[in-house]
């Protein structure tokens, strides 16, 4: 009975340390920016979530949730987060970014999402993955280009404006894998960054993000420690 008691207690710290930090499927009734279809958004509805856009010059849009069946589905569910060229106005640079709530976190834990744009590919879009380590900072600085305390780049999208082949953006929803390199506390930011962007620029046209997850994974010490305590108990009933 001890020994069941010693494994389930190993079992149980191995599963928490593998759950869940920020769950996010977009999918609140009225829409996660609490309006849906292409209309200026309002806030965030769910609380600690933020949108700041830094590009040149004001668009019509920013973040935004997208219910309809067009341009595209959902990946899961019945809405996604959207952000498109009419975040700036002209011909100019688009950097719109969406924040998560401050979360904590520690080095080797994953942050996974879904995202496409549209098919076929006529303006080619990009998206920038960064993590804070500020606490609750949102600080991304007052211009296009500047990234203020979100200084780790963990994904960068289609950089080279590839409108189709290796590299460029998908065209149906893809599941992207990032490792956390280190620990603290702070937030993800979504950029959507696009030089020569707007409805008179050469790039930018629209994309979703669907299905967020940043799940701590158990630290190898751990493992190691569940699979020599189990081995040691096996060895002991054996004897």
């Amino acid at each position: 009975m001890r020994s069941f008691m010693v494994i389930a207690a190993l079992v149980l710290l191995v599963s928490s340390a593998g759950a869940a930090t920020l769950t996010e499927n977009f999918d609140e009734g009225g829409g996660f920016f609490g309006a849906t279809g292409l209309g200026t958004p309002s806030v965030p509805v769910v609380a600690g979530w933020s949108v700041k856009n830094n590009s040149t010059a004001g668009g019509t849009t920013s973040w935004h949730s997208n219910s309809a069946t067009s341009p595209f589905t959902a990946q899961s569910g019945s809405g996604y987060a959207a952000v498109d060229v009419n975040s700036t106005a002209g011909q100019n640079t688009i950097s719109n970014w969406l924040f998560t709530p401050q979360i904590s976190f520690n080095s080797g834990d994953q942050i996974s999402f879904w995202t496409r744009t549209i098919a076929p590919v006529d303006f080619a879009d990009r998206l920038q993955v960064y993590l804070s380590t500020a606490g609750s900072s949102t600080n991304v600085g007052s211009t296009e280009t500047s990234i203020g305390d979100f200084t780790n780049l963990l994904q960068d999208i289609n950089p080279n404006y590839a409108k189709t082949g290796a590299g460029s953006y998908p065209t149906q929803w893809t599941q992207y894998t990032l490792t956390i390199p280190n620990s603290g506390t702070g937030r993800v930011g979504f950029r959507y960054f696009v030089t020569n962007g707007g409805p008179s620029g050469e790039n930018g046209n629209f994309i979703g993000i669907d299905s967020l997850n940043i799940v701590a994974v158990p630290e190898p010490a751990t493992i190691g420690l569940l699979g020599l305590v189990g081995a040691g108990l096996i060895a002991r009933r054996r004897r």
